[in-house]
């Protein structure tokens, strides 16, 4: 009865599915919270010692949060290094990629999307009506500049580029952005894991006037749960964005720790390096695992392949105490990914490694 009103191309939509809270994988195992290492979805496990949750208290909660989110913007602008007329900001990424695709695509305009890549451009593309061209990376990964040329048309409204790729790991060059931009159409660089790699195409802005920086500051600051994304653009684009947003999108708790974090990021940033200079002994013990094919990462990821094996290896972890994200997209097929880690849950993942493979 119900479906015959429904939009046909949302019947089509696939449910993303996200990981199990903490809560469901104690209940489950029998773990303690504090004792899970969870590192299937991204988040920074090694932030919450920086965070300065004092300032939450003095959030008036009866009051709606500023709309402008100006202190914020302010922050962001600094830490950028462009004016606050570039700066655009959102309830995660994701409702900003939503915006975005509202503002420059209709029905059946095009968007092209390079898997393996996050899911969630497909997603909101689908959501829009509008047909989403799939481009397969290349063999190692790096995007593929000639297919996705051979695939633009008219109707090509926009390009989504994950830079580090998630779930990829790979850093797309600045010379094939350029490329890109060089169609004519609206590219969407996604930096969400910018603080990882430290490449950025952000000086591009000035010149491109069809260049979008996503990013975010869910991953290294460790504030995924309060949902706080902001992009780079033209003040042209952020006008428009700026008129059909949500009036209160960002939350005042989320606007308050999110200032407090810019006001002290040395200190997160100096976390993340940390983490980062954790990469190659990550990589290098993985390795060493005849069984497992292992990705480089420019990341905040790392991807290894089982053989065979990579959903019996996720439930062994599991239930030791080790969340790692079951991946299977074109490229990565029955592959594994797991966030960045420092030494000690490095060697706990080593010794459950070892049991496994042992058995």
């Amino acid at each position: 009865m119900i479906a015959k009103f429904i939009r046909p191309e949302l019947l089509k939509i696939k449910k993303y599915t996200p990981s199990p809270t903490l809560q469901e994988i104690e209940r489950d195992i029998g773990i303690p919270m504090d004792k899970i290492i969870k590192c299937d979805s991204g988040e920074n496990l090694y932030s919450e010692k920086y965070q300065n949750k004092k300032n939450l208290q003095k959030v008036k909660l009866y009051l709606y949060p500023d709309p402008f989110c100006r202190n914020l913007r302010k922050k962001l602008a600094l830490y950028t290094g462009v004016g606050e007329e570039w700066i655009m900001y959102g309830n995660g990424s994701d409702e900003l990629i939503d915006l975005l695709i509202r503002v420059f695509v209709s029905p059946k305009d095009v968007i092209i999307i390079n898997p393996p890549t996050f899911p969630m451009y497909e997603f909101y593309g689908q959501l829009s009506g509008a047909k989403v061209q799939k481009v397969l990376r290349k063999e190692n990964l790096n995007i593929n500049i000639e297919d996705i040329f051979e695939k633009i048309t008219l109707n090509t409204k926009m390009i989504f580029i994950d830079s580090p790729g998630n779930p990829s790991s790979v850093v797309v060059t600045k010379e094939n952005i350029k490329k890109l931009l060089a169609k004519k159409t609206i590219v969407v660089v996604d930096e969400a894991y910018y603080e990882y790699c430290n490449q950025t195409v952000i000086p591009l802005i000035y010149q491109y006037s069809n260049l979008i920086v996503l990013r975010s500051l869910s991953k290294w600051s460790g504030l995924a749960g309060l949902r706080i994304g902001y992009l780079v653009a033209s003040p042209e684009i952020i006008k428009i964005l700026l008129t059909i947003k949500p009036p209160y999108n960002v939350n005042s708790l989320a606007q308050e720790m999110a200032c407090s974090v810019l006001d002290k990021k040395e200190r997160f940033l100096r976390e993340i390096k940390k983490v980062v200079d954790c990469r190659k002994i990550l990589l290098k013990q993985l390795s060493r695992f005849l069984n497992l094919k292992v990705y480089p990462s420019q990341g905040a990821y790392v991807i290894f392949q089982p053989q065979n094996q990579a959903k019996q290896l996720q439930e062994f972890l599991r239930k030791n105490g080790i969340l790692v994200k079951y991946i299977n997209q074109p490229l990565l097929e029955n592959c594994l990914r797991i966030n960045l880690l420092k030494q000690k849950e490095i060697n706990k993942l080593d010794f459950f490694l070892r049991r496994f493979y042992e058995m």
